[in-house]
């Protein structure tokens, strides 16, 4: 699966979906964290582009779009 961010930042990541329909996606959170510094809790909105493929923003619980460039 990949998450493109809007400065086209990439995410590869393995994932599988449980027999309950949920997917289970492994050690994306943690890189993201990293990579965009995050220390608050954040939103994370996905649109779906084709088959395994999503871009993504990330906001502030406040409603503010994160600033892609620079992390929190």
């Amino acid at each position: 699966m990949k998450l493109i961010d809007p400065t086209m930042k990439r995410f590869k990541f393995p994932y599988f979906v449980k027999s309950s329909g949920r997917l289970h996606l492994s050690g994306i959170v943690e890189e993201m964290i990293n990579y965009y510094n995050l220390r608050n809790e954040v939103y994370l909105h996905l649109n779906y582009v084709s088959e395994n493929v999503f871009l993504y923003k990330i906001f502030y619980l406040e409603g503010m779009e994160l600033d892609y460039v620079g992390g929190t």
